[in-house]
């Protein structure tokens, strides 16, 4: 009886958290061989009472294979709930695969994303330094006239700014220079010292 009793509660439980799952034939399963159970076994016991024989009789066609059916039935679902869970779990260790590879490729996107945006910068950078570089080595030498880098709004724009504004101090002054060495600075008009360098560049006869 108690044995019965702890099946019958928990086949009840069953029952009750059963909510739209997807084992219903097997819970149905389940169900029909209890009940097929129930009923030998009401007949056996009713057959107890009137001859031992015939209880025993019936024991052995009806109630033994009724119980036998029983106790495999929820074999028969646990089977079927490993087997979805096994698939289940198939399929989260195929998406943490998926996952995986598709991690490892977005990182290998990244790296090559950011060595490629590196050697920009970079370029970027050391190229216009390196014309400024080149210019401010002409106007080391004397050389005004050389061309400028693109200068753009950062740092080493700022630079190639300066050093043209350098650039511009010097050959005002220059100019500015020449003008006081070779022309009066009353009337403008050229000097001595012009008409002497003029004589000296002059061809000779």
């Amino acid at each position: 009886d108690k044995t019965t009793a702890r099946r019958e509660a928990a086949i009840s439980a069953l029952f009750a958290a059963d909510d739209g799952s997807p084992d219903r034939r097997e819970l149905d399963e389940v169900a029909r061989h209890r009940d097929r159970y129930v009923a030998a076994f009401d007949k056996t016991v009713e057959a107890v009472e009137l001859d031992t024989d015939t209880a025993r009789a019936v024991m052995l066609s009806d109630t033994q294979p009724a119980l036998n059916g029983m106790l495999g039935a929820p074999d028969r679902l646990v089977a079927r709930q490993s087997d979805r869970a096994e698939s289940t779990l198939a399929g989260i260790r195929d998406l943490e695969t998926e996952s995986g590879r598709d991690i490892l490729l977005l990182g290998m996107a990244t790296v090559l994303i950011a060595c490629l945006s590196s050697l920009i910068i970079t370029r970027s950078i050391a190229t216009p330094l390196a014309m400024t570089e080149k210019l401010a080595r002409e106007v080391a030498a004397g050389n005004l006239t050389g061309e400028l880098p693109v200068a753009g709004n950062d740092e080493v724009g700022g630079l190639i700014r300066a050093l043209d504004d350098m650039r511009a101090g010097i050959a005002t002054r220059e100019t500015r220079i020449a003008e006081l060495a070779y022309q009066d600075v009353l009337t403008g008009l050229p000097n001595r010292t012009l008409f002497i360098d003029r004589l000296q560049q002059a061809p000779k006869p």
